[in-house]
């Protein structure tokens, strides 16, 4: 079992299956945007997936030993993609977009499950 784990840690396969991973989730999210108009709108997606997919690749240079400049360049544009996301959420927020995520409460009196707007 170690095994596995160190040759797929060594070769930077497990970024490879993460990645297959995030591709499954955003397609799941572009079609329950597609098929239903919920859900987040593509541009929301990718600025969801972004920091991530940039936080991926810095793991993948440390595990392959490159130049730490690549490291380093990888982790900012994962700060930078998270500043961007962060912003277009909370000008969203502001703003009352109808993509704003809805909270969801259980009533505790008879325990049926109402959305209620931020």
């Amino acid at each position: 079992m170690q095994d596995l784990l160190e040759k797929s840690l060594e070769g930077g396969r497990i970024i490879d299956v993460i990645f297959g991973f995030m591709a499954i989730e955003c397609f799941a999210l572009l079609a329950l945007n597609r098929f239903t108009q919920r859900g987040l709108k593509s541009i929301e997606i990718l600025a969801l997936m972004l920091p991530g997919i940039c936080l991926l690749l810095a793991l993948r240079s440390a595990l392959e030993n490159e130049s730490r400049f690549i490291l380093v360049a990888w982790l900012l544009a994962a700060l930078i993609a998270h500043l961007g996301d962060l912003k277009m959420r909370l000008k969203n927020s502001l703003k009352g977009s109808p993509s704003d995520t809805l909270a969801v409460s259980r009533s505790q009196s008879d325990g049926t499950m109402r959305k209620l707007a931020r």
